[in-house]
């Protein structure tokens, strides 16, 4: 189980060390993904207390009563759902984000990378 500041933390991690790495060295895009970062970051502790009172997300037991987070079930369960049903989404900001290892304004997202989102979570 990991706290909401666990989990910001790691997102901010991994966005900091896997992914503004990996872009181009344009300045509009490195700008763009980071503005858009800060704000997720702002924002992801009001999502997750937000989407931990849906009954259904109560019912599958990734966040527990004191808004902790089951990161192992919810890696699992992503790279699983990953897996199957792969996808890739055009950006008109960012480029191609897609699941396949690619070119300069592609940012990819694979089940290792689930795993290493996990262990910035986890603080390992």
């Amino acid at each position: 189980m990991a706290t909401i500041e666990q989990v910001k933390n790691g997102i901010s991690r991994y966005l900091d060390q896997e992914l503004m790495p990996n872009l181009s060295d344009e300045k509009p895009i490195l700008f763009a993904v980071g503005a858009f970062s800060a704000l997720l970051l702002n924002n992801v502790d009001k999502a997750i207390l937000k989407y931990g009172e849906s009954p259904v997300v109560k019912m599958t037991g990734i966040i527990d009563d004191n808004q902790n987070i089951d990161v192992d079930a919810l890696a699992e369960v992503a790279k699983q759902s990953m897996k199957k049903y792969a996808f890739s989404l055009d950006d008109f900001l960012v480029g191609k984000f897609s699941f396949l290892r690619g070119h300069v304004n592609t940012i990819d997202f694979t089940p290792e990378d689930i795993d290493t989102l996990k262990r910035y979570i986890k603080g390992e």
